[in-house]
């Protein structure tokens, strides 16, 4: 039979009534639908099932206050609410938010193609534990609308008259926040609409405990003051990322990505930096008796 999760090519050709056979049609390929994993739960705004994540049908209509490590969690099309994401470590075990394609969308049952063919929206995600990957599945280039991820601001402009926004938050503790994936997401930002409230699109801090082992791979970053803010993330991987339309004023300084304050063993590579307001990539230190070093970092193909 068909494996699944493999793409196969196929012709056509037609006989006549004496048995004549035609010559063979161009090739066609299509892709078999994956398996769903061993534990998924299914979510999708506006299911009026039992709620209980089982199915399409019965598909819960926000991530569940409690996410079980090891289990993935597709998502259908639709505006989800701001969430945060603070479940118990268990080792390195995984928790998988996924974007549902007509593809890849874990069980048939109550499944129905337009479920699969936009976005799942959020606002912000505030993230106090480390160990999920968060995958739009699709997406590529200035497109923002291809990502099957995206975040973006409730309103635009940002109100008030100072302070910040973050759309993934990583918060100011001592919680090692490693093992974190973020892939085909739009991270989208107003622009320079309020300079007062500096925005971010992905952002953590110095204060957290040192970050490892993370990926950060094909996602468009678009109109924030500093659209990718990692320190203390060592052993990280940032690469076909877009980085466009950042900015800078008097109280927020703008650069694309920020990095340091032991950032070590980082790969940048192959990222795309568009109309860059004051710097592209920076890398922090600190000077004077306790000077933190961000080293072993390869920086190539941007």
């Amino acid at each position: 039979g068909l494996q699944p999760s493999t793409t196969y090519a196929y012709t056509v050709s037609a006989f006549d009534a004496s048995g004549n056979e035609s010559a063979q049609s161009g090739a066609v390929t299509a892709v078999t639908h994956a398996p769903p994993p061993l534990h998924a739960h299914y979510i999708r705004a506006g299911a009026v099932g039992n709620n209980d994540g089982s199915d399409w049908h019965n598909a819960w209509t926000a991530l569940p206050a409690v996410l079980v490590r090891g289990h993935t969690y597709y998502v259908a099309d639709g505006e989800y609410p701001s969430y945060l994401f603070d479940d118990i470590e268990s080792g390195t075990a995984r928790i998988y938010i996924r974007k549902a394609t007509q593809q890849d969308h874990g069980t048939d049952s109550g499944w129905d193609t337009p479920y699969g063919d936009g976005q799942a929206v959020w606002n912000n995600w505030t993230i106090d534990r480390g160990y999920y990957v968060f995958d739009g599945v699709t997406g590529s280039g200035l497109n923002g609308s291809s990502y099957g991820f995206h975040l973006k601001p409730t309103i635009c402009p940002l109100s008030g008259t100072s302070g910040e926004n973050s759309l993934a938050f990583f918060r100011y503790d001592t919680t090692s926040d490693s093992g974190m994936e973020f892939r085909h997401i739009f991270f989208e930002g107003c622009g320079n609409t309020n300079p007062n409230v500096c925005s971010y699109g992905i952002k953590s801090n110095a204060a957290l405990a040192e970050n490892f082992d993370s990926i950060i791979s094909n996602n468009l970053f678009y109109g924030h003051a500093v659209n990718l803010v990692l320190y203390h993330w060592s052993n990280t991987l940032v690469e076909h990322n877009i980085f466009d339309s950042n900015w800078s004023g008097s109280v927020c300084h703008g650069e694309q990505t920020t990095f340091g304050y032991f950032s070590n063993n980082i790969t940048y590579r192959y990222n795309i930096h568009r109309n860059s307001a004051v710097g592209g990539l920076a890398v922090h230190g600190t000077s004077g008796v306790n000077d933190v070093s961000n080293s072993n970092w390869k920086v190539y193909g941007n």
